[in-house]
């Protein structure tokens, strides 16, 4: 097949198959453009032709650079866009999912992965897809609602269901990618590198099933398999876990009382757990530090309108699970949004840990409460931060 999707082999079979594969390629939703490992172009259907109103005699071309200034000239952010597609080219086994916003309003998304043969990189595919339906169907969806009930989580909506979107977009394509690579592989009859691609979307339908699961806990919805377990165990099975993540000069300190026990999903908690932690290294970032986990009975402490919402729902007795380091804290202007889903402040990460957390907690009928400075005036610089899980005590009369 050339760039056209023409036939250039004989045989009424290879005539057949390629008049299918031709087909299915050009009425695609997707705009699809095949390079080779020099970033010529080998192929491209006529969504993507459309897509970007390209002018035949640029496609034409096999040397790709004249094709590539013309799209960067309808995007928004060219250099962020070539920056991108070099990074690419230099590290040729990576796949790729971004955003493209087009200067007339346009927003594609662009998936795009490495074509293999025997071990060897040939080239890469990308797809192009016009989300911009979506978008605009989800303001309109907004419109609808009164301004005075979305303005204080207006924001944190927006990020939510952008990251679901682009979460769950960035899988279909994954899958679509793979599928349609294993069929080119099976086209060339190349089993082992289309039994390759057929895992890689097996994979990334796992990953669809993990972050929809995420999402329910997030809810606090799910089944809970809860059960006694003693404290002291529990919380040195975490700290053995957690050890080879400790930096040098970090310490990580277990305080539980020996007989006490908890009642809870000790899986879902422990997770939680581990997760706090890892959240007090990184806030520790190398430097030498402490971080203790604590196990034991209220003493009374927790926040009055917590507590009254504790004791609503018929608990008067509670058990405290505790993650306490001498980090810089959290500033004050974010702490209202830490369990907003999809928040965060790291570089990497879907900010879904606290989201988690929280929806755990609240399954358990339990809630959670935020020190943070937690040290007083010990150090400034290090005020340190404390989040405490309360449960509704198993043991209770």
């Amino acid at each position: 097949m050339d760039r056209k999707g023409q036939t250039v082999r004989g045989g009424q079979g290879d005539l057949l198959r390629e008049f299918f594969a031709d087909f299915i390629l050009n009425t695609t939703l997707e705009g699809i453009l095949v390079v080779d490992s020099h970033f010529r172009t080998i192929y491209f259907n006529r969504r993507f032709q459309e897509m970007w109103d390209l002018p035949s005699e640029l496609l034409e071309q096999e040397n790709g650079n004249e094709r590539l200034a013309f799209e960067l000239s309808m995007v928004q952010n060219p250099k962020e866009v070539r920056k991108k597609i070099e990074y690419l080219i230099l590290h040729p086994e990576l796949t790729s999912h971004d955003e493209l916003r087009l200067r007339d309003g346009r927003i594609f998304s662009r998936y795009s992965v490495p074509i293999n043969r025997a071990g060897e990189y040939i080239g890469r595919v990308w797809y192009f897809r016009d989300i911009t339906p979506i978008f605009h169907s989800y303001n309109r969806i907004l419109d609808l609602h009164s301004r005075e009930m979305l303005k204080e989580k207006r924001n944190s909506l927006h990020d939510m269901v952008a990251a679901v979107v682009h979460h769950l977009n960035n899988q279909l394509f994954a899958i679509s990618g793979s599928l349609e690579v294993a069929r080119m592989h099976l086209q060339g009859q190349d089993i082992r590198n289309c039994l390759e691609s057929l895992e890689a979307a097996s994979a990334a339908i796992a990953r669809t099933s993990s972050f929809t699961d995420k999402m329910v806990s997030c809810l606090g919805s799910g089944w809970l398999n809860r059960q006694q377990v003693n404290a002291m165990e529990f919380l040195e099975d975490i700290r053995a876990a957690m050890l080879e993540y400790l930096p040098d000069g970090t310490e990580l300190e277990v305080v539980a009382d020996e007989n006490l026990k908890i009642s809870c999903d000790w899986h879902l908690m422990k997770e939680c757990m581990k997760g706090l932690i890892f959240n007090s290294i990184e806030a520790l970032d190398r430097h030498d530090g402490r971080i203790t986990i604590s196990c034991g009975r209220d003493d009374g402490s927790c926040r009055a309108s917590d507590r009254a919402n504790f004791d609503s729902n018929g608990n008067k007795s509670y058990l405290f699970l505790e993650v306490q380091d001498d980090g810089p804290g959290i500033p004050p202007d974010i702490q209202g949004r830490i369990f907003d889903p999809f928040f965060t402040t790291k570089d990497f990460g879907r900010g879904l840990g606290l989201a988690i957390l929280l929806g755990v907690v609240n399954a358990h009928n339990g809630f959670v409460d935020v020190r943070s400075p937690c040290r007083g005036p010990i150090d400034k610089d290090r005020p340190g931060t404390c989040i405490t899980i309360y449960l509704p005590d198993g043991e209770q009369p």
